[in-house]
């Protein structure tokens, strides 16, 4: 967390199931204005629990 919160180098992860992955992706970009992720999905599932998220934060974002 401390890595992604700094920002200052791109940060690969692979976490288990309910293991804080949405968290870890969305809060750099909630705490810095004009900040951009760019998260990678491997199942359609997930993407569409998301994009639900982000909907549900008011977050902009694109498919």
């Amino acid at each position: 967390m401390n890595t992604t919160l700094q920002g200052q180098t791109d940060v690969v992860t692979i976490l288990p199931n309910i293991g804080g992955e949405f968290m870890l992706a969305i809060i750099p970009s909630l705490l810095e204005v004009n900040k951009m992720m760019v998260l990678i999905l491997p199942l359609n599932a997930l993407i569409m629990e998301y994009e639900q998220r982000l909907q549900e934060m008011c977050y902009t974002w694109a498919r």
